[in-house]
């Protein structure tokens, strides 16, 4: 909004300095003047223009809310159009990897069928879905509560996952993995408590155990 209104003053100066000028055509000041008004009317249409683009870059997905109101048309990357009093949020349609530091893994405590404690080494890579992210910002906020999500439903797919196997059943890595990823990818996908139909926040791309 503060460069639509720096580039309408801009554009308005620019043609008092004409009508100034095609008064005072008598005057030494009239082309100097006139000059100073392209330059004002031309910087004013540069600026405002600049208000009403929003650049998305690659790997990223916006979308646009304004007075309460949520577009469900995701901003795909790309320069888009946009009314000066919207807000953009933005967010990483890239592959993010949990845990988040770089680390390959992280240790989790889970109970096995026999209900014994052990220490359960897991990591994972997910992705969200550019056409779901008005959903989720709708439904979630900004990209902070889209990991706090994943987090969430890590966590619950290993226990509920490590759960159904015995002490004896170790062995079966794969297997467990396989379970263990089913349950988070299915954690993933929610229905919101206000109502309203399912939808997921993320896709589990892989899964490490």
């Amino acid at each position: 909004m503060p460069k639509l209104m720096l580039g309408g003053f801009l554009a308005l100066l620019g043609i008092v300095f004409f009508v100034v000028s095609s008064a005072s055509k008598e005057n030494k000041a009239g082309p100097l003047l006139r000059v100073f008004g392209l330059i004002g009317i031309v910087l004013g249409v540069v600026i405002g223009m600049t208000a009403l683009m929003v650049v998305i870059h690659p790997g990223e997905v916006g979308v646009r809310h304004a007075f309460g109101t949520v577009d469900q048309t995701p901003l795909l990357p790309g320069i888009r159009f946009v009314a000066p009093w919207s807000e953009i949020e933005r967010y990483s349609t890239r592959e993010e990897q949990y845990p988040e530091d770089g680390t390959q893994r992280e240790t989790m405590e889970a109970l096995s069928s026999e209900q014994m404690a052990m220490q359960v080494d897991a990591g994972l890579r997910w992705q969200i879905d550019p056409a779901a992210a008005p959903r989720i910002f709708t439904e979630l906020g900004s990209e902070q509560q889209i990991h706090s999500a994943v987090l969430n439903a890590i966590r619950k797919g290993v226990r509920d996952g490590m759960v159904q196997f015995s002490i004896n059943d170790i062995s079966k890595r794969e297997l467990i993995a396989q379970t263990m990823e089913r349950l988070v990818d299915s954690a993933l996908a929610t229905r919101p408590r206000a109502g309203g139909p399912p939808f997921r926040i993320a896709t589990v791309t892989a899964f490490f155990l």
